[in-house]
């Protein structure tokens, strides 16, 4: 969903084609992860976040964007998406996580937060009154912040480990948005 800051008229185009919006949506990020941080001396554990401490494989999260678009065709979006994680699982093997080893059947909190910002350049290959398709590029950076817990009896905290990671990325894709009524569109973007 978008809320125009500026719009040039009130038809359902506009909509699609305003020179600015800014917008928040609720979208589904489909997530795969593997992770190791190591130790001061040696390696640590190849972890799979979705199969080893039982993160979800998909979920909603907000995402916030504003659009500016000088021309038809033409647009770059500034964003930020929000992904974030945690569980409680018990272990079916030994980790290292750091400098923390979490030993097979220990039970542990686990939270990964992959949150993502953006600037966006889009092109709109196909232009309709309701619709239009297009690729993207994205240049960003990558906000990691993964932590274990180990829990004793009684839920309480034994030990704990963590790190923080930002990197930058880049992303290309496909993009569609499309007018749905008067005032709502949807879209899709793999990138």
């Amino acid at each position: 969903m978008a809320c125009p800051l500026a719009a040039q008229d009130t038809s359902p185009r506009a909509r699609l084609y305003d020179r600015l919006q800014v917008s928040g949506s609720l979208t589904t990020i489909i997530l795969n992860t593997n992770i190791r941080v190591d130790p001061a001396n040696g390696t640590g554990t190849d972890i799979d976040a979705e199969d080893d401490l039982g993160l979800d494989r998909s979920k909603f999260e907000p995402r916030f964007a504003v659009r500016w678009r000088p021309g038809r065709r033409h647009e770059i979006e500034v964003g930020y998406q929000f992904a974030r994680r945690s569980s409680t699982r018990v272990l079916d093997r030994d980790i290292t996580f750091g400098d923390s080893t979490y030993q097979l059947g220990a039970t542990v909190n686990s939270n990964l937060n992959t949150d993502e910002a953006s600037l966006i350049y889009r092109f709109a290959f196909h232009t309709r009154p309701r619709r239009e398709i297009g690729f993207s590029l994205g240049l960003g950076a990558l906000f990691l912040d993964a932590g274990l817990d180990a829990v004793g009896s009684g839920g309480s905290v034994q030990f704990s480990q963590s790190q923080k990671l930002t990197g930058p990325i880049g992303s290309a894709g496909l993009y569609g948005r499309f007018l749905s009524g008067e005032r709502w569109y949807w879209g899709a973007e793999a990138r």
